[in-house]
C-alpha cells in the first residue's frame, strides 16, 4: 500500500487516520480523486509515486528534479542518464527491463544530481552519486524509478536528452502545475483540507533533513546528505524538528 507520500514526517497533532492505507499500488483499480481518476499503474501516477519518493529520499527541491514547464527541459535537468544502477556488483548505465524487474536487496541506485538552486552548475555536487539501496517497498525512490523506467523506457544515448520523470510516451517531463495538481488532490483526499493547507510539494530537502534529525544524525551528516553548504542553513530547517513537536 502507498501509504507515505503525505504521510510520514507530518506534525504529530495530524489526524489518526493519517496512517490509513490509501491506494493498493498491485491493483489496476481505478480511484477517484478529486477530478483525477488514479490508477498506479499508468505512466503519469508511476512518475509521480517516483518523483515523490525522489524528492523525499535525495533531499531535493522541486524545482531540483522537475522543469517548471516541459518546454523549459534542459540539460540542466535530471535526465535518466543522472540514474545507474549497481547490479550484482556492477554499475550499468543502460539497463534492460529484464535487470530492473530483477532488482534485488543488495542492488543501489547510484542518482547523480544536477543544477540547483545553491549548485546553479552542478559543479559542488553533480559530481557525486547519492547511493540509494533499493527495496521491495512503496515508498522506495529506487522500485518507483525501476517501474517509471519499464512503463516508460529510454535505452542508449537518449538516456542523456530524456527527462528522468516523463509522464506518457512522448517522453514529456512532469510539469510543476501537474505535480503540484496531483500532490493537492491526493493529500486532500487523504487528510482533509485544513491538513493538506499545511503541506507543500516543494520541500523534499526539508523532510529528508527533518527524518535525519529525528533518527540522531549530527548536523555535519546532516549537512553533507542534504548538500547544504553552510551550518547556518543545516541549522535553521533542523529547527523545524521543533515546531513539528
Amino acid at each position: 500500500m502507498y501509504t507515505g507520500f503525505v504521510q510520514r514526517g507530518l506534525p504529530r497533532s495530524s489526524p489518526k487516520n493519517a496512517a490509513a492505507p490509501l491506494y493498493n499500488i498491485g491493483s489496476s483499480a481505478p480511484v477517484r480523486v478529486g477530478r483525477h481518476t488514479v490508477t498506479w499503474r499508468f505512466p503519469r501516477y508511476r512518475c509521480f509515486k517516483a518523483l515523490l519518493n525522489g524528492l523525499r529520499q535525495t533531499g531535493s527541491r522541486k524545482a531540483d528534479l522537475l522543469p517548471v514547464t516541459p518546454a523549459e527541459f534542459d540539460l540542466s535537468h535530471v535526465t535518466r542518464s543522472h540514474a545507474r544502477w549497481l547490479i550484482n556488483g556492477e554499475i550499468v548505465v543502460d539497463p534492460t527491463p529484464a535487470q530492473l524487474r530483477g532488482l534485488r536487496p543488495g542492488d543501489r541506485l547510484l542518482f547523480k544530481p544536477g543544477a540547483s538552486k545553491a549548485d546553479q552548475l552542478a559543479l559542488t555536487f553533480g559530481d557525486k552519486d547519492i547511493v540509494l539501496n533499493w527495496h521491495d517497498d512503496d515508498l522506495n525512490f529506487p522500485r518507483a524509478l525501476a517501474e517509471l523506467e519499464l512503463a516508460l523506457p529510454v535505452r542508449g544515448a537518449a538516456r542523456k536528452s530524456t527527462p528522468m520523470f516523463t509522464i506518457d510516451d512522448t517522453h514529456a517531463a512532469m510539469s510543476h502545475a501537474v505535480a503540484d495538481d496531483l500532490f493537492r488532490a491526493l493529500a486532500e483526499h487523504a487528510l482533509g483540507s485544513a491538513v493538506a493547507n499545511t503541506l507543500s510539494l516543494h520541500g523534499g530537502r526539508i523532510f529528508l533533513a527533518v527524518a535525519l534529525r529525528a533518527r540522531g544524525y549530527s548536523v555535519d551528516m546532516i549537512k553533507a546528505i542534504c548538500r547544504w553548504k553552510t551550518d547556518a542553513s543545516a541549522v535553521l530547517y533542523l529547527s523545524l524538528i521543533h515546531i513539528s513537536e
